[in-house]
């Protein structure tokens, strides 16, 4: 059990497919309080793609728990849901960038990190904004230049820039 949380059980990362196991149990729907329902309704139906169709990258189909930092979410549903928010603000507010441009930064990013929930959950919703499988395929890779379908777009620029933060140069030499 996590130190003051004696309720949640965690358990050992380990690779499975394309996901690592949750460090916490997943909490099916019916095992939730009030709070933590409410907010779990308002995840499962928050992941849209660039057209704002829905996606299914949130919820685990066999238990129907929450995947990737959302199940952490339910511990403190208050605060959850200020994170849901705020996220669906940066993903879906009025972007001054497109979809595809926010996606490669994105994909480079959680890759960048190792952070494999949301390098799959964002495989889904780049392709949906128009990546193609060889863009994804080369950011999962961290190819050191841009795929060929970003050569001479915002898409290659942002990527370089998004390089060039996270090696610490600041980018300035960029823009």
């Amino acid at each position: 059990a996590m130190a003051g949380r004696a309720d949640a059980e965690v358990h050992p990362t380990a690779v499975v497919g394309p996901l690592v196991l949750p460090r916490l149990e997943l909490k099916p729907p019916g095992s939730l309080s009030e709070a933590q329902r409410s907010l779990y309704d308002k995840i499962a139906a928050g992941a849209k793609d660039s057209q704002g169709r829905p996606v299914k990258t949130r919820v685990d189909e066999a238990s129907g728990g929450l995947l990737g930092p959302f199940n952490a979410m339910l511990l403190s549903p208050g605060l959850g849901a200020q994170l849901v928010g705020l996220a669906d603000c940066l993903r879906f507010g009025d972007l001054a960038i497109s979809q595809r441009i926010a996606e490669v930064v994105i994909l480079h990013t959680v890759r960048h990190h190792s952070a494999e929930y949301p390098f799959w959950s964002h495989t889904t919703i780049g392709k949906a904004a128009g990546l193609s499988d060889e863009t994804i395929q080369a950011l999962r890779l961290g190819h050191p230049s841009p795929p060929p379908d970003l050569h001479g777009t915002g898409e290659a620029a942002a990527l370089l820039l998004a390089k060039r933060l996270l090696a610490g140069s600041g980018g300035g030499e960029v823009l």
